[in-house]
């Protein structure tokens, strides 16, 4: 599987199949791969953002495709988040998955750039990191100024993943974007800037070619 393999090799990549596709279930498949395996522990642990719509679903899903799973719901008013009673699910400290939505990551983003209560050491930087990041929908990151996109990049994470029905070429700046926030190191802005002038002077089929080429190994 495709997303097992990338979390495996503590890579970053971008899973832009078309709505409808299962983009769900084949990330709580390669969360339960990774739980089976013991690359997830509740000090190991995967981070879910998801958009307020879709939380309900997802977790229905976990309960449904990974019964033994355990996760938490950082979602709700202070004191109430991760609460087991209301959403039926484990507590912070016993899950091995984490599932919260931009707005909580907004308000509490010292819990998540700091990877509270992970144990996860990241083999580059040296930082305590989470296991995985996923982000579902992921186009919401699209705005490279927003400070969605901004408070994302700051999560330390060994691998990231995006989730998105959104076609990804649309602009340059949103797909730029996106290979950020899942490279950053490699998509920098020095680098975009060069990228913008070579693009800027290609005409359509020429342009296409390297929106193709940008985004084939991700």
């Amino acid at each position: 599987m495709w997303l097992a393999s990338l979390c495996r090799s503590g890579l970053s990549g971008i899973l832009a199949d078309d709505m409808g596709l299962g983009k769900t279930v084949q990330t709580i498949a390669a969360i339960a791969h990774q739980k089976a395996t013991k690359q997830i522990s509740r000090t190991h642990r995967a981070l879910v953002v998801v958009p307020l719509s879709t939380l309900d679903n997802w977790i229905r899903e976990l309960k449904r495709f990974a019964p033994t799973l355990k996760f938490a719901v950082w979602h709700g008013p202070k004191g109430q988040r991760c609460d087991k009673k209301r959403w039926g699910c484990s507590s912070y400290t016993s899950a091995s998955v984490i599932l919260t939505t931009p707005n909580m990551v907004e308000k509490d983003k010292h819990v998540f750039q700091n990877a509270h209560g992970c144990e996860f050491v990241h083999p580059l930087t040296g930082r305590r990191s989470w296991v995985n990041l996923f982000v579902d929908e992921g186009h919401m990151l699209k705005n490279g100024e927003g400070l969605t996109h901004k408070i994302m990049c700051g999560i330390p994470a060994g691998t990231r993943a995006l989730l998105t029905g959104t076609p990804l070429q649309n602009s340059l700046a949103e797909l730029w974007a996106l290979l950020h926030f899942i490279l950053p190191a490699v998509f920098t802005d020095d680098r975009y800037k060069r990228v913008q002038r070579e693009y800027e002077e290609q005409d359509d089929s020429a342009m296409i070619a390297t929106l193709q080429a940008i985004i084939d190994p991700f």
